[in-house]
């Protein structure tokens, strides 16, 4: 790819931090997804906002499918390790032998024994919660236009995990257009300042519940909207998604002992973090 050096004023430093590599910007952000956003159905349950984490698991417990939350997902396991302190390492292998690997799988198999309806269906979950049988869902803000005109639903305010001590950490999924190396012209410029630019995030953005790079276009829909206010309370406190050569391992990792918590195929959460670092570990080249 070619490196990028534009003016980008205006654009997030998370947004930039999001497509920077070996202090390379690669991308230009243009706009972004929020993962671990919490839902809740206004038909079954009032709005929860300033309840903790663990009390959302405890109010969805007695009420049919509850609080829905992807234990399974490979994605969302970032938002619980960065939740218990994990700190990215960039530009170097993924590492699970740390406390906040092993308090994120504490947290996830408390859930699991609580909720005692956890599935490795994404899909299945998103049908429960959009058929109003479940009053919690926690998965991504791009959800939300699938969700308009079919069933009446809110955003719970980011809250505080207890056990952690401090509140959720969501992933910030940053989408954004990059340029193959030797093919920046003068139109392919143009271009870009143009989807970087006020106008364009704003009309794309709104219609779609997108989230924009540009600040003043996020404090202008942030004042017109209680959706976005409330889901840039959660981008606040949201981390990009690590920029890493090494992302599809870390994934594959998560995905292999997330089966193996969900099923209860596993000695110790210590055991299961030495499978995934050992699958790294075998596999960096």
């Amino acid at each position: 790819l070619e490196p990028l050096s534009m003016d980008l004023d205006g654009i997030s430093g998370k947004a930039l931090r999001a497509f920077t590599l070996d202090g390379k910007l690669l991308a230009v952000p243009i706009y972004f997804d929020v993962g671990g956003v919490i839902f809740y159905n206004e038909d079954l349950v009032e709005d929860p906002s300033g309840k903790s984490f663990e009390e959302l698991v405890d109010l969805g417990k007695d009420r049919g499918y509850g609080f829905l939350v992807p234990v399974y997902g490979t994605s969302f396991f970032q938002i619980f390790q960065r939740t218990f302190g994990k700190k990215d390492v960039v530009g170097d292998k993924p590492y699970f032998l740390d406390d906040s690997t092993i308090e994120a799988l504490r947290f996830l198999e408390w859930i699991i024994r609580e909720t005692g309806k956890v599935s490795m269906d994404r899909y299945g979950q998103m049908t429960a919660f959009r058929e109003g049988k479940a009053p919690l869902f926690m998965f991504g803000s791009f959800l939300i236009p699938s969700f308009e005109g079919r069933l009446n639903y809110g955003l719970v305010r980011i809250p505080v995990v207890k056990s952690a001590g401090r509140k959720l950490v969501p992933y910030l999924d940053f989408k954004g257009f990059a340029v193959v190396k030797g093919r920046m012209r003068d139109e392919v410029r143009e271009f870009l300042r143009y989807v970087a630019s006020k106008d364009f995030q704003m009309e794309f953005c709104e219609r779609l519940y997108k989230l924009p790079t540009r600040e003043d276009v996020q404090n202008r829909l942030s004042s017109k909207n209680d959706t976005f206010k409330r889901l840039l309370e959660y981008a606040k406190n949201g981390e990009p998604t690590p920029t890493s050569r090494f992302s599809g391992l870390y994934y594959q990792a998560v995905r292999g002992i997330l089966g193996l918590l969900i099923r209860g195929e596993y000695n110790s959460l210590e055991d299961l973090a030495k499978k995934a670092q050992d699958f790294v570990d075998e596999n960096v080249r």
